[in-house]
């Protein structure tokens, strides 16, 4: 078999995956596929040994039955030569993926991994199938789990000056893993982005390689702000504040598609927690996907108001993105591509208040039309979420009719926002979405708000 021999070669860097490693094309054995690559590309191989090894030339690579993070190991330096670790049925391509990463720390030159079938094929290739892009902003930007090197990964506004020094030098992100970064970065004076962070960013691989493998395995995507199903309606409002990765499982389809964001406190009462569900029901009814923050109460009433009556939903969560993904109580509906759950944050991060301010205004992105059910006047990130978006005037806002004149919604309405009708069936959902009338408009300008030109606004 000879180099041309072999289809669908695509270099990323330090690993050149198979595509389609589920047509049979190699030989039919493990031992043929040795002699044939042994012959025709005249590279250096290892290849499993029993149950319990895997032999290359000039050193073993020992590796235990279980497929876990550092049962990999190489004992010494490999030589500078092309490699092919192979094996019988390949599923997530994990035990492909980290030895080829050793055999590259180790010397080896290009990796080309390879299998007689595949066990999932449809799985490896979502994996596979992330853009070279996608892959170098991870990277830079993404925080891995169990430990990922001593650079820190860049922050939105850091990554925002890379972004814009890349396209006014017309790269693209993966060229700064195929090149010399010192040496593309010559011209570049940035304090806290030097070379050697970056660089050291880079060469996380293999713990990129590994988290993919966790993120599949828990059934998540990850979409960037390069890629073309990114939501549009975040870019358009948020510019350079849009999150630059997106976690998710679901639908991804769901996050482009609008609809009414429902939001309240925490701690709303009875009444308010039935309001947000039969609220939720309505938006099905009118074929309106709900969109909210997941939290308990209001957001988590409204997403199943919607869901138990067929309409479709989309969470924005600031914390447990992975735990929620593998829940009993949506497993349905992701299944059944009802729901899309969203984070811009760690899968795997617990709850900081911070994160959960933040998310406010993607959900508020999201939407064409926004709802606050309830809110308190005296804290609380429901009441400041709704006020910057009354601000930015990103979306039409409505209140539900509050009781007191003291709380939250009484204070967002003298600054802008609509009522809604007190009972729910009396909601016209065309008017929801419609424009902001002209009291809106004289109560935003009386209310110390002003519209910039291009559609946002600031404080005068």
């Amino acid at each position: 078999m000879k180099s041309d021999d072999i289809p669908n070669l695509r270099p990323n860097g330090w690993l050149v995956y198979l595509r389609r490693i589920i047509r049979p094309w190699f030989p039919i054995s493990l031992k043929g596929l040795r002699r044939g690559l042994d012959s025709g590309l005249s590279i250096a191989r290892f290849w499993r040994s029993g149950t319990t090894n895997f032999r290359k030339c000039g050193g073993t690579l020992s590796v235990r039955s279980e497929i876990l993070d550092g049962v990999f190991s190489i004992s010494e330096k490999f030589p500078q030569l092309p490699v092919s670790p192979a094996d019988d049925v390949i599923d997530s391509g994990w035990a492909t993926t980290t030895p080829a990463a050793l055999l590259k720390q180790a010397g080896s030159g290009t990796v080309y991994p390879a299998a007689l079938a595949s066990a999932s094929q449809a799985k490896h290739e979502e994996l596979v199938m992330i853009s070279e892009t996608a892959r170098a902003v991870l990277l830079m930007t993404a925080r891995f789990s169990g430990g990922d090197g001593k650079a820190e990964p860049l922050t939105l506004t850091e990554w925002n000056r890379v972004a814009e020094w890349l396209k006014s030098k017309e790269m693209t992100p993966e060229q700064l893993r195929t090149g010399t970064v010192a040496e593309l970065l010559r011209d570049r004076r940035d304090k806290s982005i030097t070379a050697e962070r970056l660089k050291s960013l880079l060469e996380r691989g293999l713990a990129l390689a590994l988290s993919l493998e966790k993120w599949e395995r828990s059934g998540l995507w990850v979409i960037t702000r390069s890629d073309p199903d990114y939501p549009e309606s975040l870019k358009n409002r948020l510019k350079g504040h849009s999150p630059v990765v997106f976690f998710g499982c679901g639908d991804r389809s769901l996050i482009n598609a609008g609809g009414l964001a429902v939001v309240g406190s925490r701690d709303a009462d009875a009444k308010n927690i039935s309001y947000g569900a039969l609220l939720g029901a309505r938006a099905a009814e009118n074929g309106c996907s709900v969109i909210s923050g997941g939290a308990k109460g209001v957001d988590e009433a409204a997403m199943f108001g919607s869901l138990l009556n067929g309409g479709t939903a989309v969470g924005v969560l600031a914390d447990g993105l992975m735990s929620a993904c593998l829940s009993k109580e949506y497993r349905e509906y992701l299944i059944g591509r009802k729901l899309a759950l969203i984070s811009p944050h760690d899968p795997e991060a617990g709850f900081h208040s911070g994160n959960a301010m933040r998310r406010n205004k993607y959900i508020y992105c999201l939407s064409d039309a926004a709802v606050v059910v309830h809110s308190r006047r005296e804290k609380g990130g429901t009441l400041k979420g709704a006020l910057e978006n009354l601000r930015k005037r990103w979306t039409r806002l409505w209140v539900r009719h509050a009781d007191g004149q003291a709380t939250g919604n009484t204070y967002l309405a003298a600054q802008g926002a609509s009522w809604l009708p007190e009972r729910v069936g009396e909601i016209d959902f065309s008017d929801l979405f419609s424009e902001r009338d002209a009291r809106n408009t004289e109560t935003l300008s009386a209310s110390g708000l002003k519209a910039r030109p291009d559609g946002g606004q600031v404080l005068i």
